[in-house]
């Protein structure tokens, strides 16, 4: 049998699938034969690159004393704020409006979480201002959208360089705090590199 007679034979035993495709605009759609045919629901605005997670996360780990990490919930939550003695907010969500100048002090990174993103451009300044923040005897919150990747990886960062943990220690103290975080995969890159960087000092 010729080699085109038994992929022909080959595909009459392939199984259709339908694929969900969502777009960098949001827009999702369901491809059927490698067309996108049938329009699916957006539930996200246009412009988002990263998923969003609609539901509540009112957690605060406390990772030192001076220190907490949590998804943006909290932030929007002034209770919860006061009740955990937050000084200052680390703001590295996307989107997001500081709601209480008046009563904390922010710093605002603005980036997104993708694997292109060069987060680790911003570590030693993220390292700086919770520096600042412990000599204060302030307590910092480290935010994001989800506090699932980008406030983790400057967190991490700053266990490894100030408390001078190896990058998979700094990953599993973290994780026992919040065990949902997960960086992507370029942040993960980017702590690795930073690990070494560190170890040349």
């Amino acid at each position: 049998m010729k080699i085109i007679e038994l992929i022909t034979e080959k595909r009459r035993h392939l199984r259709s699938v339908h694929t969900k495709v969502t777009l960098p605009d949001g827009r999702s759609y369901i491809e059927q034969t490698g067309e996108l045919v049938v329009p699916s629901s957006v539930d996200h605005p246009p412009g988002m690159y990263f998923v969003l997670d609609r539901s509540d996360d009112n957690s605060l780990a406390e990772i030192l004393p001076h220190l907490l990490l949590s998804s943006q919930e909290p932030a929007t939550k002034l209770h919860l704020l006061q009740q955990h003695r937050v000084t200052h907010i680390l703001d590295l969500a996307s989107s997001f409006t500081n709601r209480y100048a008046d009563q904390f002090i922010y710093k605002r990174i603005e980036i997104f979480d993708c694997p292109m993103a060069n987060i680790k451009r911003y570590f030693n300044e993220c390292v700086d201002f919770i520096d600042e923040v412990r000599m204060q005897n302030g307590r910092v919150l480290v935010h994001c959208n989800a506090g699932v990747s980008r406030s983790p990886t400057i967190v991490v960062a700053y266990l490894m360089k100030r408390e001078n943990y190896t990058l998979e220690n700094a990953l599993s103290f973290v994780r026992a705090k919040r065990p949902c975080i997960r960086p992507n995969n370029g942040f993960m890159k980017q702590l690795k590199e930073f690990e070494n960087e560190l170890k040349q000092l």
